[in-house]
């Protein structure tokens, strides 16, 4: 009798140790699904800001690459401006360290916008930069650029039938653009209403404007 009290015993031991195991197991696979839930819920989030960056910055080049052809086409209903003496402080800072008086005239979103809705045959329906963000949208995506054009010089064209040489100027424009989310509307990048990560980028090109 006293060996059968002594096997039960042990079985029970034994069973005690086996469920302290077990629950030790369930507990470290518990512990790794959910660490596992964590890095994917952590990868996905990295993801789709990522994702939200590059798409901002695609934008920005866009709307940077837009500027300089807005800036053109203002400027070839206005070509006396390629001659203008106007020297506007701050504009291409490095061409006036060293020419305290090289002209540098600006163009700013306002102004190219207004002037492309005036000669514009119908009003575009979202403005002059098309919608940046998806309708409805919680978070908006707004847009604002300036073009400097400076360094105007004779341009170099060998005279061809219709285009006589020494009739053009080149000019340096230099765009610049900024994307931004923003919770308001009409908002620029220094309003409270602006929020989140800004997207600038550069876009410099010569161009060649006839008298």
């Amino acid at each position: 009798m006293a060996l059968r009290v002594s096997d039960t015993l042990e079985r029970s031991r034994r069973r005690q140790r086996e469920s302290g195991a077990a629950v030790f197991l369930v507990v470290m696979v518990l512990t790794i699904i959910a660490a596992i839930g964590v890095f994917s819920m952590r990868s996905a989030s990295l993801v789709d800001k990522a994702t939200g960056y590059s798409r901002q910055s695609v934008q920005a080049t866009a709307m940077a690459e837009y500027a300089a052809r807005t800036a053109a086409t203002y400027l070839e209903s206005k070509p006396d401006l390629v001659s203008s003496t106007t020297r506007v402080d701050g504009c291409e800072q490095a061409l006036q360290d060293i020419d305290p008086d090289a002209p540098c005239t600006v163009f700013k979103n306002g102004l190219l916008g207004e002037a492309l809705m005036e000669n514009s045959p119908s009003s575009p329906e979202n403005g002059m930069t098309g919608i940046m963000s998806l309708p409805g949208a919680p978070t908006q995506i707004a847009v604002e650029f300036v073009t400097q054009m400076s360094e105007p010089s004779m341009a170099s064209i060998t005279a061809s039938p219709g285009f006589t040489a020494g009739l053009f100027k080149q000019v340096t424009f230099t765009s610049i653009a900024r994307v931004f989310p923003t919770a308001g509307s009409d908002t620029t990048m220094c309003s409270p209403a602006a929020r989140g990560t800004v997207s600038q980028q550069t876009v410099r090109a010569h161009v060649i404007v006839p008298l």
